[in-house]
């Protein structure tokens, strides 16, 4: 307990799945952390930690606009004066498509939200964090960011810009003391991924993707969490550049 003790986190995406899990779990260890989401359940997240005893307030947030992630920062600092974890988790799947088949506008939105909204994100947290003298970013990426998805391969080049994004950043802000990683999970339980295996129209979707992990289920969002919560502490000091992969055996094979 108490690994992110006395540090400010910001979560994006926070409102439900893997990045509520990270919220959850960085206010039990201490963190005072900022839900960011476009969706207002985020504020019931912010609540429930509270009641539990943690430290936690909603900022809504579309990350894919810089007014609106430049009001985070400016909230964030007003409230904690400094800012030293950021889990870039906020994306979108793009639905089931490939890059011969998604429209135009469909494309710029993936795009926008799933890598330009991080790398805004990045960048104005990260002049913070330069500024308090180190931090630590860990960027949301997938398997799919290591192996390509020919019914999902606009959602494959955001994740796989994610990866080396990650890697360049973490050697332009390590003289600055700040660190980057990426973390990529395999299929996890959550609404995101049930939502694409409904939009697959198989009865078997379920059961096909889960035998693609040699572990034979999908992960829990808590299990990523854990994940998350080591790149985030002290306790990864000497990690940077890397990408940590939670994925129950997807891509060793």
């Amino acid at each position: 307990m108490h690994r992110l003790e006395e540090k400010v986190a910001i979560v994006t995406g926070a409102a439900r799945g893997i990045g509520k899990a990270v919220a959850v779990l960085f206010a039990e260890e201490g963190a005072r952390v900022v839900i960011a989401d476009i969706d207002p359940m985020g504020k019931e997240v912010a609540q429930d930690i509270t009641e539990r005893g943690g430290i936690a307030f909603f900022v809504p947030s579309d990350v894919s606009k810089v007014d609106a992630v430049k009001k985070l920062v400016r909230e964030t600092m007003s409230k904690y004066g400094k800012i030293d974890v950021l889990v870039n988790n906020a994306g979108i799947s793009g639905g089931i498509a490939n890059g011969l088949e998604i429209e135009d506008e469909a494309w710029r939105n993936i795009i926008d939200i799933n890598l330009t909204g991080l790398h805004l994100c990045t960048k104005y947290t990260g002049l913070e964090m330069i500024k308090n003298g180190g931090g630590s970013i860990v960027n949301m990426s997938s398997v799919l960011g290591i192996v390509g998805c020919p019914i999902s391969s606009p959602y494959s080049a955001t994740k796989g810009g994610v990866r080396t994004y990650s890697k360049a950043m973490a050697v332009a802000m390590a003289p600055h003391r700040v660190r980057v990683n990426s973390l990529h999970p395999g299929y996890i339980d959550t609404e995101l991924v049930a939502q694409v295996l409904k939009d697959l129209g198989d009865p078997e979707a379920r059961k096909n993707a889960e035998a693609l992990h040699p572990l034979g289920r999908f992960g829990k969002p808590e299990e990523v969490a854990y994940a998350a919560l080591f790149l985030a502490s002290d306790e990864s000091s000497f990690v940077t550049g890397s990408e940590l992969v939670v994925d129950g055996g997807f891509t060793a094979q």
